[in-house]
């Protein structure tokens, strides 16, 4: 996402599938620094939560884990009418920030910001199998005819 893009006179936009160095750097460096970024700003905490809901949902989703669990959600899903649910304007677009630099008869322009969360290319890619979990896993199992409890 930090390819150079040529504008034309005409308002076409001509791809060079080159990402720009400068905006690859600066990428890589915001990625790397998120987490304390977050720290300082609840909005990138908020925003890292989102996208694990959103992938945590289409994972549900994707492997029919509530029909796997015998969960019906047709309360929330809305299909029996019982509650009230309330619909606020969901934004479907951030709008991206530009900048203009005119360099004698050219003019530079950057955009950035925006965001684009796609769960469903995580939940698209293959699975990892990570052996240490099957030790906890195997732990995890319950006991055939006990009780449990949630502490």
């Amino acid at each position: 996402m930090t390819e150079d893009d040529f504008v034309a006179a005409d308002g076409t936009v001509e791809q060079t599938g080159r990402p720009n160095p400068i905006a690859q750097k600066w990428a890589d460096r915001f990625t790397t620094k998120f987490e304390e970024l977050a720290t300082h700003d609840t909005v990138f905490g908020q925003l890292r939560n989102l996208m694990d809901l959103a992938v945590a949902a289409a994972l549900i989703d994707h492997e029919d884990l509530l029909g796997v669990a015998g969960c019906n959600l047709d309360l929330l899903y809305g299909a029996n009418q019982v509650l009230d649910i309330v619909h606020g304007l969901t934004p479907r677009t951030v709008d991206s920030e530009s900048s203009f630099l005119k360099r004698g008869r050219n003019y530079i322009v950057t955009a950035s910001g925006g965001v684009q969360i796609d769960s469903w290319q995580v939940v698209g890619q293959a699975a990892e199998t990570d052996p240490q979990l099957s030790g906890i896993l195997n732990k995890a199992v319950p006991i055939k005819g006990g009780s449990w409890r949630w502490d």
